[in-house]
């Protein structure tokens, strides 16, 4: 009981870094990660996004076909509502990889005006577009610049076209996003900041991430790397429980010290959108977050129902998964602070924090292996 409750302590200061999945690695993704890809970078991620995506739809699909063969006399109703859902969800996959393979790259010609600014002693020369916002001032003079916008609508050189500037990167607005932008800056009693201009080039294919994209890898990793860790488990080289655990924690602090280096290329107080980190960073720190988890998570729930007494296991699954909770509690406060940190400090400090939490904590419960053994009397 004490070796499960030691466990469950440890578990806790697993899942403060673990779920920063949820809060501050999004936040990381979305405003300070490159998530746009060209050429053939951007027709290698469509292959692979779409092998990731179909490959399990049709396993699913094909096993969900031969049980319908087998229930659809005792149950057609519900049959066919689920091949109705899945009919949507294919048809749902279909147009997303068509939206994919078929968004291009756009360079815009628009109009600015050149700006000065002094910021710690140095002379920052800026161009401001002249929208509504920022109209074109008596003695200024207009000079021409172009932007990048992608779009799966076909776009043609010369075109007028409309882009709006939303976390450091410029989207584009057909006349329906236009007309509801404007009206939603009038509600607001706001000056438009909308740009015009007009397509100068039309350029190679590209794709932008989403952000919940990233969400996949942790599910894909799992399914990767869960066959080796099963054999391992079961191979004369099995490690003791507290070793798993340490190896788990150390792996997630792995994974945080990597995100800390990435994110020492972003200066102290960068306001969101205006510098971005390569996404290699945090597909690398899902990766060793992932093998983590295979190390711990699976683990943990194993030797409750091993180490408890039976009269005791319904109170003690409890007791795990509020633990479990307390972690998921203790991260959603904690990954709220990392736009604060990142102006006082920076991103690099934030992430170097969910470093040395598991790193220490894995240490710790290595040097307590001697002790857990003796506490589980054997049970392996």
């Amino acid at each position: 009981m004490i070796a499960v409750i030691i466990f469950a302590f440890f578990t806790v200061l697993f899942f403060i870094p673990f779920e920063q999945a949820a809060t501050s690695m999004v936040i990381f993704a979305r405003d300070y990660t490159d998530r746009v890809l060209t050429g053939n970078s951007a027709l290698i991620f469509n292959i692979v996004n779409t092998l990731l995506t179909v490959i399990p739809l049709m396993i699913i699909t094909w096993v969900l076909y031969l049980l319908n063969k087998k229930s659809f006399k005792k149950i057609p109703g519900s049959n066919i509502t689920l091949a109705l859902c899945f009919a949507l969800v294919w048809g749902i996959v279909v147009w997303m990889l068509v939206q994919d393979f078929s968004t291009k790259s756009y360079d815009v010609a628009y109009q600015a005006v050149e700006t000065e600014r002094v910021e710690k002693g140095e002379t920052i020369t800026e161009f401001v577009p002249i929208t509504e916002a920022r109209p074109l001032q008596a003695g200024e003079v207009a000079v021409t610049k172009t932007l990048s916008i992608s779009s799966s609508d076909e776009l043609e050189v010369g075109q007028a076209v409309a882009a709006h500037l939303e976390l450091g990167k410029y989207h584009y607005l057909d006349d329906q996003t236009q007309e509801k932008l404007a009206i939603d800056y009038a509600n607001e009693g706001l000056t438009s900041t909308i740009v015009s201009g007009e397509v100068a080039e039309v350029k190679e294919n590209q794709v932008e991430i989403t952000v919940s994209w990233f969400s996949i890898l942790n599910s894909f990793f799992i399914i990767a790397f869960a066959s080796f860790f099963s054999k391992w488990w079961e191979s004369k080289y099995n490690p003791s429980a507290a070793m798993k655990y340490a190896l788990g924690l150390i792996l997630v602090g792995v994974g945080f010290a990597i995100l800390a280096y990435g994110s020492s290329f972003i200066p102290k107080g960068a306001e969101a959108g205006m510098v971005r980190v390569s996404m290699v960073w945090l597909v690398l720190a899902y990766l060793f977050h992932t093998i983590g988890e295979l190390c711990l998570s699976p683990v943990g729930l194993s030797y409750v129902s091993k180490l408890v007494p039976a009269r005791m296991i319904a109170l003690m699954f409890g007791m795990w998964y509020l633990a479990i909770a307390i972690g998921n509690k203790t991260a959603a406060s904690l990954g709220g602070m990392v736009e604060e940190i990142q102006k006082e400090y920076s991103l690099s400090v934030f992430f170097l924090i969910f470093t040395a939490i598991p790193v220490i904590a894995g240490i710790l419960i290595a040097v307590l292996n001697p002790v857990l053994k003796k506490l589980m009397h054997g049970v392996k």
